[in-house]
């Protein structure tokens, strides 16, 4: 009885810090992009061509 609670509450552990890692990532890609959009927005030869 007490393995299987174990066992689930490892597959949920494991969930939660997979969760956790797609967030993480998905925040981090968006940084990056917001960065790399506010860079490019201060360039002249951007603003030349808009």
């Amino acid at each position: 009885m007490g393995v299987s609670i174990l066992s689930s509450l490892g597959e949920g552990l494991h969930l939660v810090v997979l969760i956790a890692a797609s967030i993480s990532h998905f925040v981090f890609l968006t940084g990056c992009f917001s960065y790399l959009l506010i860079t490019y927005s201060r360039m002249p030869l951007f603003q030349t061509n808009m």
